[in-house]
């Protein structure tokens, strides 16, 4: 008897029955106890994960609407190599699975008694999910996103910290008009970017003028048509700027070339994930550069702790980065 088999005669799904066995809310009273009497009728043995001795890690690719995913695949693609990489090295089995905006459905899909833990890459997560998290009954780690007011364990990227090593490098260099390109899609890590932007300023004490912070589609062709339009309606691209990320970076980068911006003469830009792109674009991109793998590192660290450790505690751990200056800053 498998857990498969419990939940076809029980009528409801895996995870439901993975539910029932641990433990955990989410089920109703009266069939939670339907399910306990089929374990019994049926003697199965529920087996911890650690008795079954399972090394399978799931990674979980979670997409919302796939906007900045799609527009993102060589950092998401590094994220999920740097987790692929750690597991193999721990003698762990990596198994991946898509999830395309359904993300209670493909929760519920799962026999959860197969799997030591789950990492779930929350770059799209929104606080509409957290409530659909709190039904996975074994150990879990939310990869790039913080997840605020959310009480679970995460590795997210310092973003805060990242920019205004990026503003930082601007004043040191004279720049006292810093302009600002962020995303019009909000995801966590650019609500903690366009904070991170301007606190910095604050820091700095420096002016952050209206004219000088420009919203833009978080996307390469988004950006470039976007920024055209800024230019084209009068305005002017202030002497260094910060954008987003590297994606939205080349769109800006291309219309300023077609209006005449020179970079880094005339305007000095620093993006953010040092995608590959940055060092083959012309001139190179200056950018934030965060180590990929550490994410997927620390995420299985924190797995390991969870089940090893009887005390521990939940854990939001916060990835720095380094400022890579290249020819796209005076």
């Amino acid at each position: 008897m498998t857990v498969k088999e419990l939940a076809a005669l029980a009528g409801v799904s895996p995870a439901t029955v993975s539910l029932v066995l641990n433990g955990k809310k989410g089920v109703s009273e009266e069939k939670r106890k339907e399910i306990l009497k089929l374990v019994e009728d049926n003697q199965y043995r529920h087996q911890k994960r650690s008795d079954a001795g399972t090394r399978n890690i799931l990674f979980i690719k979670y997409s919302r609407d796939g906007v900045i995913l799609e527009e993102n695949t060589n950092f998401v693609s590094a994220i999920m190599d740097g987790a692929e990489m750690e597991c193999q090295q721990q003698n762990f089995h990596f198994n991946i699975t898509m999830c395309e905006g359904n993300l209670a459905e493909t929760l519920e899909s799962f026999d959860y008694s197969n799997f030591y833990g789950i990492m779930i890459l929350g770059t799209e997560l929104g606080e509409e999910d957290y409530p659909i998290l709190e039904k996975i009954p074994i150990p879990y780690v939310i990869v790039d996103n913080s997840m605020p007011h959310f009480d679970c364990n995460c590795v997210a990227i310092d973003n805060k910290e990242n920019v205004f090593k990026a503003i930082q490098h601007f004043v040191r260099r004279g720049g006292d008009q810093i302009g600002y390109f962020g995303s019009n899609v909000k995801i966590q890590n650019f609500i903690e970017r366009e904070q991170g932007f301007f606190e910095a300023m604050e820091y700095f004490d420096l002016k952050v003028s209206e004219d000088n912070v420009f919203s833009v589609p978080p996307t390469m062709l988004g950006a470039f048509e976007q920024t055209q339009r800024y230019i084209e309606a009068g305005r002017r691209i202030p002497p260094c700027i910060f954008v987003d990320n590297d994606t939205m970076t080349i769109g800006v980068m291309k219309a300023l070339n077609i209006a005449d911006y020179a970079v880094p003469e005339d305007v000095s830009v620093i993006g953010f994930d040092d995608i590959t792109f940055c060092t083959i674009y012309s001139p190179t991109i200056s950018t934030i550069h965060v180590n990929k793998r550490m994410l997927g590192k620390m995420a299985l660290s924190t797995l390991q702790n969870m089940t090893e450790m009887k005390d521990f505690k939940k854990v939001k751990i916060r990835i720095s980065g380094d400022l890579k200056i290249r020819q796209s800053t005076r």
